[in-house]
């Protein structure tokens, strides 16, 4: 892979921008499009219902995960024009170089994600209560950490984990196939933990999650 179009990246894909100018700024915007040998289209950051003062000349940094290389990009890029109508978007110069990384499975983002886990009925601590409500307050491409105030499972026992991610303006609910693989529980605020690991996630879910917890890896 050896240039941006290489990448396939699909209209929506979001980008995490670093504008030079505004020092430690960073701020989510949406991949539109690029015209060969021309610009890339991106929207317009959103700053409580504002869009960030861009002017052209200005240089940035765009990090983002490749759903299609399954790898995190960096790139640099300056302004060429900005457009109001028919919504704020920038148009960028195309990158010459890209830096690209694999995403390590053990970087966990601290996230407060509420959340539920389903057991099977042999699996559930009662018969009758298959569903637990819980908060995820970490994430990785690979497992998560859940809190609860009642006591999570066993070790050893499979769940589905479903919980709604939200990235800019992308929703998603996503269910994972988990096993518990510790417990335990915080004396201090007597609140029990769940270290998870994940087992099964089809396609669209795994690229969801792969973007999120890159994003929110940029905004820690």
């Amino acid at each position: 892979m050896n240039t941006f179009e290489d990448l396939n990246l699909l209209p929506g894909q979001p980008f995490i921008i670093e504008l030079d100018s505004y020092g430690a700024f960073r701020d989510k915007s949406l991949y539109i499009g690029m015209k060969h040998n021309a610009s890339l289209l991106i929207t317009t950051p959103i700053v409580n219902g504002s869009s960030v003062p861009v002017h052209v000349g200005q240089h940035l940094t765009i990090r983002f995960f490749a759903n299609h290389t399954n790898c995190a990009c960096a790139f640099r890029s300056e302004v060429q024009h900005i457009s109001k109508h028919p919504f704020g978007h920038l148009y960028i110069a195309i990158p010459e170089q890209l830096e690209i990384g694999e995403v390590r499975n053990s970087k966990r983002a601290k996230v407060r994600i509420k959340a539920q886990l389903v057991f099977n009925k042999e699996d559930a601590e009662n018969t009758d209560k298959r569903k637990q409500t819980c908060e995820v307050i970490d994430l990785s491409v690979n497992g998560a950490k859940l809190e609860s105030s009642e006591p999570i499972g066993r070790n050893g026992v499979m769940a589905t984990l479903i919980m709604k991610l939200k990235l800019h303006e992308i929703s998603k609910v996503i269910r994972v196939e988990t096993e518990i693989k510790s417990l335990t529980h915080d004396d201090r605020r007597n609140v029990f933990r769940a270290g998870l690991q994940f087992r099964s996630l089809n396609e669209g879910d795994r690229l969801m999650l792969y973007a999120f917890v890159y994003a929110h890896l940029f905004e820690v």
